[in-house]
């Protein structure tokens, strides 16, 4: 019986050596930042400082007209792809990714070694017409910038080339979104040139 179960025991540790290897990406990516992510970079995640049951608010003082941008799924997944010696790992952050395909507002943030490699932010219409998209423009950072007499350090601004605009079939359309780290989107502007700023960062 001792020799039986020493002999399992045996079976057990060589069954779980050899997987070792080909469950370790998994083991990682499945993983919270507090352990083999714990070195992740959060830098990039204060583009879209959001919280889920939240919402963007967006006022034209012109027509006394806001927008109200509901932000119902926040999801944050950590991969072990890009895992290195120095213990980095990747970030894939979506904001109302997946949650519906009318949302008014979703987007995407990919995070590799520390870096934000790639972003894309969507408007949509009530019927889940798009309005504004982020893949179609041509992005342009800036320091020090004001809007409304409050000065933010790093800005990103998104336009959308005219011809892209114009092709949008809404005759609601936006042409240009400003994003401010720490805050995320502060304002867009439409394709009649109105500015539609932030009246807080985030309403609960």
């Amino acid at each position: 019986m001792i020799k039986h179960l020493y002999l399992v025991n045996l079976i057990f540790i060589i069954f779980l050596i050899s997987c070792t290897e080909a469950n370790q990406v998994l083991i990682i990516a499945s993983a919270s930042i507090s352990d083999e992510c714990a070195s992740f970079n959060r830098d990039g995640l204060k583009w879209v400082p959001y919280k889920e049951e939240s919402s963007i608010i967006l006022l034209n003082q012109e027509l006394n007209h806001s927008i109200i941008l509901p932000i119902k799924r926040v999801s944050q997944v950590y991969s072990a792809e890009g895992f290195s010696d120095a213990g980095n790992c990747d970030g894939f952050i979506t904001i109302n990714g997946g949650y519906n395909e009318t949302s008014l507002f979703s987007c995407k943030l990919y995070i590799s070694s520390g870096d934000l490699s790639s972003e894309e932010y969507i408007f949509k219409f009530n019927d889940g017409e798009i309005l504004f998209s982020s893949k179609e423009s041509i992005q342009k950072s800036m320091g020090n910038y004001s809007l409304n007499g409050v000065n933010y350090d790093l800005v990103k601004v998104f336009e959308n080339s005219e011809t892209y605009t114009n092709s949008l079939t809404n005759e609601i359309k936006y042409s240009k979104l400003i994003v401010a780290k720490g805050v995320g989107v502060i304002a867009i502007i439409d394709n009649q040139n109105r500015v539609w700023s932030i009246v807080n960062s985030i309403q609960h």
